[in-house]
């Protein structure tokens, strides 16, 4: 059983750059755990339709490994899912997401957080 977990935050491209925040649960290594890290994406408060937009994420892993993850764009919300690679090392990570949108890329979010080895035996 692999347990989903979403953060999406939102953002206003009139008010601010990019969003940038720390992950307060840490992921279990070799979880599976298909985490989906997102942004819902304003305008002067109005929803930015983001029709026609590639999103990817680029996750750096503790040891600088990077994993380009191919994301997806539905009404006003950009996201990633992470995939099984990214729960293989322990320790810090950061993930970037960023959009294109008529030939301009744009990073919209910046996460940090960290991957815990989690394939510890209890013993007696």
């Amino acid at each position: 059983m692999a347990v989903y977990r979403e953060d999406i935050v939102s953002i206003d491209l009139s008010l601010e750059g990019i969003h940038r925040s720390r992950l307060n649960n840490t992921i279990g290594q070799d979880d599976e755990a298909a985490n989906r890290f997102g942004v819902r994406v304003y305008r002067d408060g109005a929803e930015e339709n983001l029709e026609d937009t590639t999103v990817n994420g680029y996750f750096t892993d503790a040891e600088g490994n990077r994993t380009t993850i191919t994301g997806s764009a539905s009404g006003n919300v950009a996201s990633v899912t992470l995939p099984d690679d990214c729960y293989a090392v322990e320790g810090n990570f950061r993930l970037a997401i960023k959009a294109t949108q008529d030939g301009v890329t744009s990073t919209l979010r910046i996460v940090d957080g960290t991957v815990c080895n989690t394939n510890y035996i209890a013993t007696t």
